[in-house]
Order: structure tokens, then sequence, then C-alpha cells
């Protein structure tokens, strides 16, 4: 979803869902759960409700996360994140 909400169009989309259609991770109970166990552990800051679930689904799914934007995603290594 974050990144359908950026400035993308429709044949992007389309591009990035063919190369990652096998990889993309359901967020269910268990990661919503562990959502709001960190956003309430790096200062319950509401920019960072997507980021939370994020995080959330790659530790679930014991999965390092590929960002540009290591800043933000750094709160959660404390807490079981591994960022590639």
């Amino acid at each position: 979803m974050e990144f359908m909400t950026g400035p993308v169009g429709p044949e992007l989309v389309k591009s990035v869902r063919q190369i990652h259609e096998d990889r993309i991770v359901p967020i269910g109970r268990e990661e919503a759960e562990l959502a709001a166990g960190l956003f309430n552990a790096v200062g319950r800051k509401r920019t960072l409700r997507y980021d939370c679930l994020i995080a959330a689904t790659a530790i679930r799914a014991g999965s390092r996360l590929a960002t540009a934007n290591r800043s933000d995603f750094s709160l959660f290594v404390p807490h079981s994140l591994v960022l590639a």
C-alpha cells in the first residue's frame, strides 16, 4: 500500500507487482498485534503507523527489510528488525 500511494502510475505498479507477487506477505492478526507493540515501544508517533506494520510483517516473516528509508526503520532494529 505504501508504494502505491506514492507518485507511481499504473504501468509501474503492474511491473513491480509482476516482479514481487510471490514475495508479498499479507498482514494478519499477529502482525497487527506486533505492530501495536512496536508503535508503543518507539514513542507512539502517528507518522510511524505504517512503518510499524511494515516492520512487524518483516519481523514475523523472518525477512530482512530492504529500504531507502533506513533512518525511520532503524528505530525497530532493537526490536528484532533486520535491515538489508
